[in-house]
Parts: structure tokens; C-alpha cells; sequence
């Protein structure tokens, strides 16, 4: 059992249940018909296990009461929607189905226009799609002062690819990392801090002004020159500050929603989901509450051992130090005397034998 319990363990490490997102692919412009939360993970291992194995995943709407699920190959996976990919157009109250370990909540907000029939309601809801999949890590960069070029990161992101993905959760650098070029278009991905001794976890030649690391993209102003480096950090979505959480929930309570209805389920949404993290941070505080709990009862548990021991030592010792010291004097030398007795019988007992007769 650890010695103690960090604030950091406490309430950084809490699990973020709103790790999921949601883009619109179709229509370029969104027009608050359909709006479409980026999902609360429900259930944790079935999350590890199915979703992520099979994003980015693609929401396609085939008409007004139904959409279609494929995984990155293109598989259609409707089933595995608790909803079947089945939905109402006739309300704007949010509607829920769960999809791998993904609790997804749909609003429909077609006019009294496009509600008039199935074919206008169909034609204002058919071919829009949606990704989803899990939310990228966030990464960001600095340029290193003794640069000799004026090349710069202008951005940094995960790609969004299966490979992109696979890439970076197995191979960058979880304490950081150093992009070190080595000619004007070639560049390695060292682990920081960078030693002479490192050893590229990536490398790879610049597509255009983009370079392709351990599964994160970076792009490029400028031409970066031989030595040039770079140091990037990433920061995951799987946990969640507990203030960065209520802090949320502030932003999504202080935004006016007077009369916007979608303004009003964009809200619902974000409370909804400050409230799962909540949740897990109360948890994640409880669960660090109960370890003190029981590191406090193994010392009461070690306290009471110690207590025994000490009794017993010094019952022991007071056999020796409240001897009586005469009393004791005395049965020394009854026990020596006895002691000599018995050396002697033995001696002599051991001389008689039959040769020693003759």
C-alpha cells in the first residue's frame, strides 16, 4: 500500500467520462436540425474493447426516422446502437441509444415546415453524417531558442486515422518530446530530454510543409534548418481536473439561452456532461478518502502490535530487573552443586565395567 495519497491522485486522475466527440462532416454549415452530443462513456471496458477498435466511426442519416453506423473500414455496425439506428423526427426532446460503451444523445429540431410529411422530413434530415471517435490528445509545441532558422510549428494535432492513432499511443513519448531536424525535410522524434546517447522513437521526410511523427501531424511555416529543434508535449482526455470540470458547468450556466432552443440543448448537454464528471471525481475523491482510511487503520493495526510487544518485553525484563538478588544467589548455587553431583555419579558410573573387575 503506497505511503500516501498526492492531490494529484486525488482529483487529477479522475476519469473523464466525456471523452468522445462528435463533427460534422455534412452539411458544411451547421443548421441546428439535428444536434448531436459527443457522448458519455458508460461503460468502460466495453468502450476499450469495442469502440475504439473500430473508430472513427461515420453517422450517416438515410432519411428522417433512421441512420446508418460505419466503422472506419466501412462495416456497417447500426446493430451495435440500442436504437438501431431508429429515431423520432416529431419532437425536440433529446433522445438517447447507446452505441459500444457510448451513451449518445440526439435532438431532432425540424420546423413545422419539414414536419408536414415523411418525404419533407426526409429531405431535411437525409445525408447529413456525422465522425465519431474518441476526442485527440491535445498536443502543443515551442520552438528552442538556439534554432538557427525562423521555421515555426504553426499547429500540432493527432491525426485522425486508425494507424495515426495506433501510432501514437504506442510509440510518443508520454514525458514529452524533442522533433529534432536533420536537413531541411528530414526530422526524428526523440523522447525528452534529448542525450547523445537517444534514440529516435520516429522519423520520417516532410510531406509539403506537414512532417508525420509518431502519429501527430505537424505543420510548418518556414523552412527548418539541419539541427533545428522542437519540443512538444501532449496532454490526454482520458482524466479530468475536478475544477476543471465545475469550471465547465460555470461556462455552460453563464451562457444566455433565452429562446434558443438549440443554444438550450447544447447547454443540457455540457451539464450533462460536467455532471458524469462530478460523479467520477466524487468517486476518484472517495476512492483516495478510503486508502487514507485504510492506511490509517494499518497503523492503528501496527500501534496495537507495537503495544503487545512492549508489554511482553517488559514483563521479561522485569524477570530480571526485580530479581531478588540473594533468592536468586542461592538457587545458582543449589543448581551448581546439583550440577557437580550429577558430574560425578556420571564420572564414576562411567568407570565401572568388566575389565576393570578382573
Amino acid at each position: 500500500m503506497a505511503s500516501n495519497t498526492t492531490g494529484y491522485e486525488a482529483f487529477e486522475q479522475s476519469v473523464n467520462s466525456t471523452r468522445t466527440s462528435a463533427t460534422l462532416i455534412s452539411p458544411a454549415t451547421d443548421d441546428g436540425k439535428i444536434g448531436l452530443s459527443a457522448g458519455q462513456v458508460t461503460s468502460t471496458p466495453t468502450y476499450n474493447s469495442s469502440y475504439q477498435a473500430g473508430e472513427p466511426y461515420t453517422l450517416t442519416f438515410l432519411s428522417g426516422t433512421q441512420f446508418k453506423i460505419t466503422d472506419a473500414t466501412g462495416t456497417d455496425v447500426s446493430s451495435d446502437a440500442s436504437s438501431a439506428g431508429k429515431f423520432g423526427n416529431s419532437t425536440f426532446e433529446a433522445q438517447t441509444f447507446t452505441f459500444r460503451g457510448v451513451e449518445m444523445t440526439l435532438n431532432v429540431n425540424l420546423s413545422a415546415a419539414d414536419r408536414v410529411s415523411e418525404a419533407t422530413a426526409d429531405a431535411a434530415l437525409t445525408n447529413r453524417s456525422y465522425q465519431l471517435s474518441s476526442t485527440s490528445d491535445s498536443v502543443s509545441t515551442s520552438r528552442s531558442a538556439g534554432n538557427t532558422s525562423t521555421a515555426n510549428i504553426s499547429s500540432s494535432t493527432v491525426g485522425n486515422t486508425a494507424t495515426d492513432r495506433t501510432a501514437f499511443n504506442n510509440t510518443f513519448p508520454t514525458g514529452g518530446a524533442i522533433l529534432k531536424f536533420t536537413s531541411a525535410t528530414d526530422y526524428d522524434l526523440f523522447a525528452s530530454p534529448l542525450t547523445s546517447s537517444s534514440k529516435p522513437v520516429s522519423s520520417g521526410t516532410m510531406t509539403g510543409s506537414t512532417a508525420n511523427a509518431s502519429g501527430v501531424n505537424f505543420n510548418l511555416s518556414g523552412t527548418p534548418a539541419a539541427g533545428d529543434q522542437f519540443i512538444v508535449e501532449s496532454g490526454t482526455h482520458q482524466n479530468e481536473n475536478i475544477l476543471n470540470t465545475l469550471t465547465a458547468a460555470i461556462k455552460a450556466l453563464s451562457t444566455p439561452v433565452d429562446g434558443d432552443l438549440v443554444a438550450t440543448q447544447k447547454m443540457k448537454a455540457s451539464l450533462d456532461s460536467a455532471l458524469g464528471n462530478i460523479t467520477s471525481g466524487i468517486a476518484q475523491a472517495s476512492t483516495a478518502r478510503a486508502n487514507g482510511g485504510a492506511r490509517q487503520l494499518a497503523a492503528n493495526a501496527q500501534g496495537t502490535t507495537n503495544d503487545l510487544l512492549k508489554a511482553n518485553n517488559t514483563i521479561e525484563q522485569g524477570t530480571y530487573v526485580n530479581a531478588d538478588i540473594i533468592e536468586a544467589t542461592t538457587r545458582l548455587t543449589l543448581q551448581k552443586t546439583m550440577l557437580d553431583a550429577s558430574q560425578q555419579v556420571f564420572t564414576m558410573l562411567s568407570k565401572l565395567n568388566l575389565f576393570s573387575q578382573l
